[in-house]
């Protein structure tokens, strides 16, 4: 693994499920302005046409291990131009999660762990009225038991759906290509950047966009094997040459598919 360009092999180090080495802190304070997910206008795929050329694209949960709070899934849609239009946020604390500011980068696997793009949201209100979501142990990953919430935020101990587009693979695309037309394999990890409490509390993740490793090094623990049990270790990718999406191998991580209208990519606990 790599960091800055350096081999890093300390152990000590937390990863991400998804491959994403961070340090987590809890800070007291801050005074951002809220976004409310309803009542944002702001929409960043629209209508834009995808880019041209040979290339496939994954959105994957940026999964903290012990963080507080995580991205548990991201459904993207093609006709939005591959925007991650809904984020499933996992609250794993004993508190009431009232906002929070998601984070994404974009890497591809012909480019290493070099980061091509990044990106954050503002800080999102939680309102009243979202879904959420428990989860059966015997069906995992897959949210069940929907029910929508009676006051804002996300309850203890319960998964929630943030509808916010987070980031559009095609507004993006121009800037990983001047031509237009791109070739590779991409992926668009997004993840809790930061999350306030009901107590006044914040979980800041502190990350840093260096701690990246790349899919096929997802594997690298368990001679091969994939360190997350009862997983289907797959996830829906987009494929431009079928302009469609089809289920390929990478681990923790679980998927649906709504024809070739949307895919939600889950991860899995280890």
């Amino acid at each position: 693994m790599k960091r800055g360009g350096q081999l890093r092999g300390d152990r000590l180090a937390r990863r991400f499920c998804l491959g994403i080495l961070i340090l987590g802190a809890m800070l007291i304070g801050g005074n951002d302005t809220l976004t409310s997910p309803q009542s944002s206008e702001r929409v960043v795929g629209g209508t834009v046409s995808l880019p041209t050329g040979n290339w496939t694209q994954i959105s994957h949960p940026g999964w903290i291990e012990d963080a507080p709070v995580n991205v548990y899934g991201v459904l993207t849609k093609p006709d939005r131009g591959l925007t991650i239009t809904a984020t499933l946020i996992q609250n794993l604390t004993n508190k009431t999660v009232t906002a929070v500011k998601l984070a994404w980068y974009i890497l591809s696997e012909q480019t290493g762990n070099k980061v091509l793009r990044s990106g954050e949201t503002p800080l999102i209100g939680i309102p009243q009225g979202i879904p959420l979501h428990s989860l059966d142990p015997l069906n995992e990953p897959y949210p069940i038991r929907k029910e929508i919430s009676s006051r804002g935020g996300i309850p203890p101990k319960t998964t929630g759906t943030i509808e916010y587009d987070v980031v559009s693979f095609a507004n993006e695309a121009p800037h990983l290509s001047p031509s237009g037309s791109l070739t590779g394999d991409y992926h668009i990890v997004v993840f809790v950047a930061q999350a306030h409490f009901d107590d006044g509390t914040i979980f800041d993740s502190g990350i840093d966009a260096s701690f990246v490793i790349l899919p096929d090094e997802w594997w690298d623990q368990g001679g091969g094997q994939s360190p997350c049990r009862n997983c289907p270790n797959q996830v829906c990718q987009f494929s431009s040459r079928y302009n469609c999406y089809q289920c390929v191998s990478s681990p923790c991580q679980g998927c649906q598919v709504q024809s070739c209208g949307a895919c939600l990519n889950v991860a899995c606990s280890r």
